[in-house]
């Protein structure tokens, strides 16, 4: 995955550098890291006041005529370990894609998540009746590989309070 830093000094003492989110399981792509413990408070709350912009590469089964906004409120099933709607409007979620390419019954869409809800984009996709091409899990085909779904874009917002990410 590619990996960017966020400094923000002076260094703590105390503090060592680990992600600042988390990508599922099979899901490639960037990572951010903070190098002192201001830049990770000053990352961690951007993320939850939902500043950052996060981008996927996702390869969907059935082809997408245009653009799509998924939204439906979402929960965590920890027995089945699945994301599923959820009755509670109030945990509304919303992922929208854009087709890039398509071929064989299969596109290539960019989706932006507004939530950050775990298994969101494949919940999501699924409910829209375009499951990630691999993702048995959430209804989808057999896929060589498995599903593709890769975080292609982490936008930061310029006001962070930090020194610019860099890729490592």
């Amino acid at each position: 995955p590619l990996v960017l830093w966020v400094r923000n000094r002076p260094q703590s003492l105390a503090f060592r550098p680990a992600p600042l989110h988390r990508l599922d399981r099979n899901t490639t792509g960037i990572v951010a890291i903070s190098a002192s413990i201001a830049g990770a408070r000053a990352f961690s709350a951007a993320l939850r006041e939902g500043r950052l912009v996060k981008r996927y590469l996702a390869l969907v089964e059935g082809i997408l005529a245009g653009p799509e906004d998924w939204s439906a409120p979402l929960e965590r099933d920890g027995g089945t370990r699945t994301t599923a709607v959820s009755p509670d409007p109030g945990k509304r979620a919303s992922t929208f894609a854009e087709p890039v390419a398509a071929a064989e019954g299969l596109t290539l869409a960019l989706v932006s998540i507004g939530t950050g809800v775990t298994h969101q984009i494949r919940a999501h996709a699924a409910l829209a009746g375009h499951p990630l091409a691999g993702d048995l899990k959430y209804g989808g085909k057999p896929h060589p590989g498995g599903y593709v779904l890769h975080a292609w874009e982490l936008g930061i917002p310029g006001d962070l309070g930090c020194e610019a990410p860099r890729a490592v």
